[in-house]
Parts: C-alpha cells; structure tokens; sequence
C-alpha cells in the first residue's frame, strides 16, 4: 500500500475548502493531489464534506486571484490535462482552436484572391477553344 499523502493539516485545509463551498476540482488541485485522490478519500470517510450552517462573508476566503487560477491551470497541464492545456494557451497566447473542433463560430469566410485571375484564364480557354 502506499504511503498516504493526507496529513492531518492537510485534512483540515481540503475540508474547511469544501465547507466553503469551493468545487473539488479545485480543492484537489490547492492541495496538490489529482480530483480523483480527492473523491476516494470522499468516499472512503478519510475526508468528510461539512456544510457551514452560517459563515460570516470575511470567515471565507476570497476567490483565489487570476495568478493562483494560472498557477493551477499550469499545474494541471503539466500533469497532462488537455483542457487545461488548451485553456492556458488560449489565456496566455490568445490562441484559439480550430474551427469545427468544437466551437460555436463557423470559420472566417476568405476572399479568393485569384478569383479575377481564374475567370480570365477561364474566359481564354474558352476563346481559344472556339478560335477567336
């Protein structure tokens, strides 16, 4: 069996963040172990997912900022999670995936360029062809 990563620290931290109401997404990534650790410890009673009855607004934390959001993302990516990956590039590079994988927008329509250019070859074909 392996050593277990949960220490009563640990513990403390991941159940006060469910208390609060933060998903376990990303309580399993604040406390640097993947989701699906996070749920068998859920399921097994190693971490128990309490309701705050009344919490005071500055007893819960605030949000975590865009760095700390980043900072997860990367962490995700590395570990291989493609979307992740995809969510980072997009935030940090502004690329944007493909048409037809996915988004809503149709692709950007592009002018012909040549289109002049074949419609004269097309109009001198066919005069060739007929002998004028």
């Amino acid at each position: 069996m392996a050593a277990t990563l949960l220490t009563d620290e640990l513990r403390a931290e991941v159940e006060r963040d469910l208390a609060a109401g933060t998903s376990v997404a990303l309580t399993a990534a604040r406390a640097g172990v993947s989701r699906r650790t996070l749920t068998r410890w859920l399921e097994r009673g190693r971490v128990v997912r309490r309701r705050l009855a009344v919490a005071e607004p500055r007893a819960l934390e605030p949000p975590p900022d865009e760095a700390e959001l980043i900072g997860l993302l990367g962490t995700a990516a590395r570990a291989g999670n493609v979307r992740a990956a995809v969510l980072l590039l997009e935030h940090q590079h502004g690329w944007r995936r493909p048409a037809g994988r996915g988004d809503d927008e149709p692709p950007p329509v592009l002018e012909d360029a040549f289109r002049e250019v074949d419609q004269l070859a097309h109009r001198r074909r066919e005069q060739r062809d007929r002998g004028d």
